[in-house]
């Protein structure tokens, strides 16, 4: 969905799924490591999305974790990872402004 774009991890709940579930099931998918939850940092729109798909637009938790494991590896879900120590511009716009905003980098 977002070629070329990089973006923080996520995923959708599940019918019948707790958060916490599928915080730890996204973080094994997207990045093969299981992470500690620490806080809800709020809630993302993504408005982008209507373009692309001509209705409507996804909202998202957004909750702080700590990696279990010391660095994440690629697999099919998360095709390329990499941490980065600024925001990069060809990063998802709703993603690029929350990390400028919510986490002052």
């Amino acid at each position: 969905a977002w070629n070329n774009l990089w973006h923080i991890p996520g995923g959708t709940v599940f019918y019948q799924e707790y958060i916490e579930d599928a915080i730890q099931r996204i973080a094994v998918e997207e990045l093969s490591i299981t992470v500690t939850k620490q806080q809800l940092l709020g809630y993302l729109e993504y408005p982008s999305e209507e373009k692309q798909r001509g209705f409507g637009w996804s909202v998202g938790l957004v909750f702080l974790c700590t990696p279990n494991s010391p660095f994440p590896t690629e697999n099919q879900e998360g095709e390329k990872i990499k941490i980065f120590d600024y925001v990069p511009e060809n990063t998802v716009e709703e993603h690029k402004k929350m990390l400028t905003q919510v986490l002052s980098i």
